[in-house]
């Protein structure tokens, strides 16, 4: 409850807030708890979720496996991260939830692309674990830069992969060494070129325990702060080596806490709790009794937006009593008094229409006539899973017109094979946002179209879609491409969503 509580005050109440923030694995931590080590090429184009076939592999699945992959996403952005058909990607991906460091955590508004249930094999950390190998231009192919950073990249793949538990443990330690080590960014140059050096020398070594020896020695001849700096890399990065020559010292021999540091890494090396990662099964839920749903009815009709006990009561009734929400809602006007105020109504109605737990069809019918026109739209969204012709009949009102809004009807209509409303979103294409959070809905409407486009071009056997604008031609370029593209192809151009029949069962857009 108490999550659901805070989704619905993010869907109608958010306002600015900061970025989040994560600490980074280093390349070699994302190898060593990566259950899928490969080279990828995406069959089926996805947001969040796409499908993949294996080209080569370095840890797990073997060639030509077909696999699902799961990239997490963020409000800031990319909230939408996409795979497209034909893109290779190199990628360190987990079985269970990969746990992404986070040093901030923030959250925002309504993202109802994140209440698909996609299933998928492996998932990848925050912003971290997949690399897109495509050339910027693959009419010409790999620039020399590109090949330089593939090329180093593929090494680090193939040294780590095909190194001993040994050889391991130096590769992961000495990452954290280039990661974390004082000094690199001094702003006395000779202290930095030092400590480059230092980077550069551990890099070579193949021992850990040499590593460490050499981390110790700088360790006592540092600063507080820095000695405890010292103290976490060695955390970090060591393994079972590190754990066993430090097991074997005296406390005085070392400038930290040697107790705490083997603990530490006796801890790190316990296999993985595979049941902690497992998200908890729902608990039944009593049916509510009359007396439940009058309190309910009564704090709801108070209209106390600021209380919990008005949300509590709003997600009550929208499973098992919603007239009163969808009224409530029908009529609710929002202030414009925030650059995501004109994303409140979207987000009320798409929670609406995916929470309602009786009567779908005849309540989302009710939300069409809604004074907010997101709330309408999103009604007519949802209204096309229960009912096809009126689903449709309703979108139509607004599939035209050039706005948030109108784009998301259009596409809603595109991914039913529709293809009357094709000029407008080819202008959503060329349609340059605000920057910021205030565009991101329009960038998700726009990666959605290119996946629709990218998945129907493979089924129909045509050329795939530009991906980008060609030349460097911006919004504009870009619609000029896919419009070209469009007439060349659009009569051999079937529109289909492979995810579609999915999604309906679970009543997400």
């Amino acid at each position: 409850m108490r999550y659901m509580l805070s989704l619905i005050a993010l869907v109608l109440c958010c306002g600015s807030l900061s970025a989040t923030t994560i600490d980074p694995y280093t390349t070699e931590q994302l190898l060593r708890q990566a259950d899928l080590v490969a080279e990828l090429e995406c069959t089926r184009a996805g947001g969040i979720v796409a499908e993949y076939s294996v080209v080569r592999t370095w840890k797990g699945l073997k060639p030509g496996d077909k696999v699902r992959i799961r990239v997490t996403p963020n409000y800031w952005g990319p909230q939408f991260p996409v795979a497209y058909v034909g893109q290779h990607w190199l990628v360190t991906a987990s079985n269970a939830n990969p746990y992404a460091r986070m040093m901030s955590t923030t959250s925002g508004g309504p993202t109802p692309v994140w209440w698909r249930d996609l299933k998928c094999d492996y998932r990848l950390p925050l912003f971290q674990g997949r690399w897109l190998i495509d050339p910027d231009d693959p009419e010409k192919g790999y620039s020399d830069e590109e090949k330089k950073w593939l090329g180093d990249l593929l090494k680090r793949f193939d040294r780590f992969c095909k190194g001993t538990a040994t050889q391991q443990e130096a590769f992961l330690l000495a990452s954290i060494v280039a990661k974390r080590l004082p000094g690199r960014y001094d702003d006395d140059e000779k202290v930095a070129a030092e400590a480059k050096a230092f980077v550069e020398e551990v890099g070579k070594l193949e021992d850990p325990v040499e590593i460490l020896k050499k981390l110790i020695t700088r360790a006592k001849a540092a600063d507080k702060e820095s000695t405890e700096r010292y103290q976490w890399m060695i955390a970090e990065g060591g393994l079972a080596k590190c754990k066993e020559y430090l097991a074997g010292l005296k406390d005085e021999d070392v400038p930290f806490d040697r107790k705490a540091l083997v603990s530490g890494l006796e801890e790190k090396l316990k296999p993985d709790n595979a049941e902690d990662s497992k998200p908890d099964e729902p608990e039944a839920e009593e049916p509510p009794t009359s007396e439940q749903l009058s309190a309910w009815r009564k704090t709801f009709a108070a209209d106390d937006e600021s209380s919990d006990e008005f949300w509590e009561a709003f997600e009550a009734l929208i499973r098992h009593d919603p007239e009163p929400v969808i009224n409530w809602a029908k009529d609710k006007k929002f202030e414009r008094d925030h650059w995501s105020s004109a994303e409140r109504p979207f987000g009320l109605g798409s929670y609406i229409a995916w929470r309602c737990g009786k009567d779908r069809k005849k309540h989302l019918t009710t939300l069409l006539e809604a004074k907010e026109d997101g709330v309408a739209i999103s009604a007519a969204v949802w209204l096309y899973m229960e009912d096809g012709e009126a689903g449709k009949k309703a979108l139509e009102k607004y599939a035209d017109k050039a706005d948030r809004g109108g784009w998301w009807a259009a596409l809603t209509l595109a991914r039913r094979g529709e293809t009357g409303h094709m000029d407008n979103l080819f202008k959503l294409m060329g349609n340059d946002p605000d920057g910021g959070m205030q565009g991101m809905p329009v960038d998700v409407l726009k990666q959605r179209l290119m996946c629709l486009l990218s998945n129907s071009a493979a089924a129909s056997g045509v050329k795939r879609p530009p991906l980008y604008a060609p030349d460097g031609g911006g919004t504009e370029g870009w619609e000029t491409a896919l419009r070209k593209w469009w007439k060349a192809n659009s009569e051999k151009l079937k529109l289909s969503d492979p995810w579609l029949p999915e999604l309906v069962e679970q009543k997400v857009d």
